[in-house]
């Protein structure tokens, strides 16, 4: 998937340009608020003009917030996809409040009062971006102030599946040697103490992230916000005392999923993870001390494994129609064809 990279210092400032932009929406909202509720409240057409297409531009920019979270939980690429999208729906939503757009009449009456909930849905949005791009500073020696280099891109081919049948994306990252070597510089300059009291497992790459270490054997790279999918199709159970082999899963302080590792034993009382350091080194370490938070969870399964169940294309298709079909008899005959095949 086509992706244009963010540079680490425009990272550094989105949640910057999103609190101004959350003062702006939540001004604008008043605006329409006031003008809807009184109708002594008049103001000139030009300014009037002007709010709805401050709406617009809100609307265009909150696709670009939201879609730079939740595609990529390190903040650091948006699909090129977005760019349309973003002026596609800004182009919708101007032309509504203006009555451009031809639609049905009772939106025609009713349109002060669209406006109005499109001005408090993007009040709502710019609210929520705004916290979830701030909590990155919220934890101390963060990975997440240094950007992931290179492009990350779905692999089409092949996909993961939870023991439920959900379906799990899996990334590789493409980058240059330099770029590599220049990102493992910043993490080492950033928690090179923390680096030292761990022991290192294996050198860095960039086959895999944390993730994807626990739940494909190292072989692909996994999104945080597919974890929690995982952790509940395939029967984890949240345990206090965690034993060898459990899960221990990162989150910040509004419960994102930042890193995730393997229980290796304890020693003196302290907890000992293994961990890959998202596409750095897979390190040995006490649980506590990590770059990422000090809010985590274990979790225990009773599968012989954390591996995901790894499907190519025609496979996921053949298992999707299993589980579709398995319990209607008129389908057998479909069945017996995708075994043979």
């Amino acid at each position: 998937m086509l992706e244009f990279q963010l540079t680490p210092n425009s990272i550094s400032t989105i949640h910057i340009w999103l609190t101004a932009l959350l003062g702006i929406s939540f001004l604008l909202t008043i605006f329409f608020l006031l003008h809807f509720v009184s109708v002594r409240f008049v103001l000139a057409t030009k300014h009037n003009r002007s709010s709805k297409l401050l709406l617009a531009v809100l609307a265009s920019l909150q696709i670009f917030a939201w879609q730079l979270y939740l595609y990529s939980n390190s903040h650091d690429t948006v699909a090129l996809w977005c760019f349309p999208l973003a002026l596609i729906g800004g182009t919708l939503v101007w032309r509504l409040s203006n009555g451009s757009l031809a639609v049905h009449p009772f939106f025609v009456r009713t349109r002060p009062v669209a406006i109005l909930l499109i001005s408090f849905a993007e009040f709502a949005g710019f609210a929520q971006a705004t916290r979830q791009f701030s909590e990155p500073a919220l934890i101390t020696n963060s990975t997440f102030n240094i950007a992931y280099p290179g492009i990350l891109i779905e692999k089409t081919a092949i996909c993961g599946t939870t023991d439920c049948g959900n379906s799990i994306r899996l990334f590789e990252r493409q980058i240059t040697t330099q770029a590599f070597s220049d990102y493992l510089e910043k993490c080492h300059s950033s928690f090179s103490t923390m680096s030292e009291r761990a022991m290192l497992r294996a050198k860095p790459s960039v086959q895999s992230n944390c993730h994807g270490w626990v739940f494909t054997q190292g072989q692909h790279i996994l999104r945080g916000e597919d974890v929690q999918l995982i952790l509940n199709d395939n029967n984890y159970t949240e345990v206090s005392k965690p034993q060898f082999n459990d899960v221990v899963v990162y989150r910040s302080n509004y419960g994102v999923i930042l890193h995730t590792g393997v229980v290796r034993g304890s020693l003196e009382g302290a907890i000992l993870v293994e961990s890959k350091w998202g596409i750095s080194a897979l390190c040995m370490h006490v649980a506590e001390e990590q770059p990422y938070a000090q809010n985590f969870t274990y979790y225990r399964t009773d599968r012989p494994s954390h591996d995901i169940l790894i499907l190519r294309s025609k496979q996921k298709f053949d298992y999707e129609i299993r589980n579709l079909y398995v319990t209607r008899p008129a389908q057998r005959t479909l069945l017996e064809r995708l075994d043979a095949d």
